[in-house]
């Protein structure tokens, strides 16, 4: 009795160790986006198609057109949907961790670490986001102005962090003088529940728009 259970001890130890390492190795792999959808004209870098499994890397450019967009997923339980006439830099890996929403509208639904950081920021031409897991919208209206939705958890805003189980839309945008205004109380534009639902499903996920996600 006293053998098995000191080898049951042994057995649940290396079990622990194995597990550990996998998810050290899962960290330690680049955050790399797969395309699992896309409609009309996206491109990767500006030539690349934006076909069904082709990746996205670090410094990687993604660009809609027209009543168009692509879907891609990061370390499978993050996906997001870029819009129609979107441009958007892929920044994230060991050392970085920002994606850059030049023009266009961005989706996300994120329920695992990407980054070696823990969070990773969505920048725009007026404001950054840092985000860890959490459902969220993003649209650039022009060079000067950025709406931003925390659809369902908790996002910090340049100086603010806005927590919302269901939708809380800040505006920021960039006067005459170059200074940063914010409107707290937009409403909810561009977007909806269904949206995000759709998002959250394709990776097996469900929102629950009672509690912010944590």
């Amino acid at each position: 009795m006293r053998n098995f259970l000191s080898g049951l001890l042994v057995m649940l130890a290396a079990v622990a160790v194995g597990c550990q390492r996998q998810h050290d190795v899962s960290m330690s792999e680049p955050s790399i986006g797969t395309v699992i959808f896309f409609q009309g004209r996206a491109l990767i870098n500006g030539q690349q198609p934006a076909t069904i499994g082709a990746t996205v890397k670090h410094g990687d450019t993604l660009v809609t057109g027209d009543n168009s967009a692509c879907e891609i997923t990061v370390r499978n339980k993050n996906v997001m949907r870029l819009g129609a006439n979107s441009a958007l830099v892929f920044n994230l890996s060991e050392d970085d961790n920002r994606l850059l929403l030049i023009r266009g509208r961005l989706t996300a639904v994120c329920r695992k670490l990407m980054t070696k950081q823990a969070q990773f920021t969505v920048e725009t031409p007026t404001a950054v986001a840092g985000i860890r897991g959490t459902s969220f919208f993003i649209g650039v209206e022009s060079p000067d102005s950025s709406y931003f939705c925390v659809c369902n958890g908790s996002v910090r805003l340049n100086d603010t962090t806005v927590t919302s189980p269901h939708h809380a839309g800040v505006r920021f945008v960039r006067n005459a003088k170059g200074q940063i205004t914010k409107d707290n109380h937009p409403g909810m534009l561009y977007h909806g529940d269904a949206d995000l639902e759709t998002l959250a499903a394709k990776i097996g996920e469900k929102i629950n728009w009672k509690t912010p996600d944590r």
